[in-house]
């Protein structure tokens, strides 16, 4: 395994309280138009990171072995107070929108093809966590959730639910799908139309930790992709008809060299 590249190099570290310096910055937004093609690219101009704000309301109740309880203060947060980190793509797959501080992606309706896009931070090790507001009108098998380590925009991990509650894990090679963690059910995931989950995945190395409200649902190992990548969000329509999912807040805690 090659030398893991230092987190140091992440540029989404908020909490800045001092005058951010503009950098220019590639922006990229991948739409997975069918698992044959080429995804298209886009780029947004120079940008800065928005400033994360303290946690704000009750203290909630400790849930042992819950990431976000365990690990303290996130090293970056988004909650889409701006657009900043985020290149707002409209194509034949799915269309994606700021709405209301939410993260808004609608899968069109191409039944069978997953669609992603990507913020623009390359990280490696690290927790990271976003709250799935489930959908008001979608199918069964209708999936959303995280796509992380991108290596080249064109595979990557895709961790995410699917409307009637099930926790999946699946690897893209740009050619087939590799199923890691097959479709596990729980009383804890709420699949309620409106209702919310909050969604975690620990990326340590090879290995792999899913966590749903607090509670690690599923683990895998995978060594297919290891080195500092991108992440950003995806879905995958099952049928023909269209859906819309909204993620509120996302968060990321690196994990630190031993």
């Amino acid at each position: 395994m090659e030398e893991k590249k230092s987190n140091k190099t992440l540029t989404w570290i908020l909490g800045i309280l001092v005058a951010v310096l503009l950098i220019a910055v590639i922006v990229l937004a991948v739409n997975a138009l069918s698992q044959e093609e080429e995804p298209p690219v886009a780029e947004l101009p120079e940008e800065q990171p928005p400033i994360e704000e303290p946690p704000t309301g009750p203290t909630p109740t400790p849930i042992p072995g819950d990431p976000e309880q365990e690990l303290g203060r996130p090293d970056g947060r988004d909650d889409f107070s701006n657009e900043n980190n985020w290149t707002l793509y409209d194509s034949d797959c799915f269309k994606s929108e700021i709405v209301d501080q939410q993260f808004v992606m609608t899968a069109k309706g191409l039944a069978g093809f997953s669609c992603w896009e990507v913020s623009w931070p390359s990280v490696q090790d690290y927790y990271l966590q976003t709250n799935l507001v489930m959908p008001d009108a979608c199918t069964a098998d209708d999936r959303f959730g995280l796509f992380i380590r991108t290596p080249d925009l064109k595979q990557g991990y895709l961790v995410g639910l699917t409307c009637d509650g099930r926790l999946a894990m699946t690897r893209w090679d740009g050619e087939e799908t590799h199923v890691l963690v097959d479709f596990v059910t729980d009383p804890i995931i709420n699949s309620d139309p409106g209702s919310v989950n909050r969604l975690g995945v620990i990326a340590n190395e090879a290995s792999y930790a899913l966590y749903v409200n607090g509670q690690l649902l599923g683990e895998a190992e995978d060594a297919t992709f290891v080195d500092e990548m991108r992440f950003g969000y995806f879905v995958r329509a099952a049928t023909e008809e269209p859906f819309t999912v909204s993620f509120d807040d996302m968060a990321i805690w690196l994990l630190e060299d031993e």
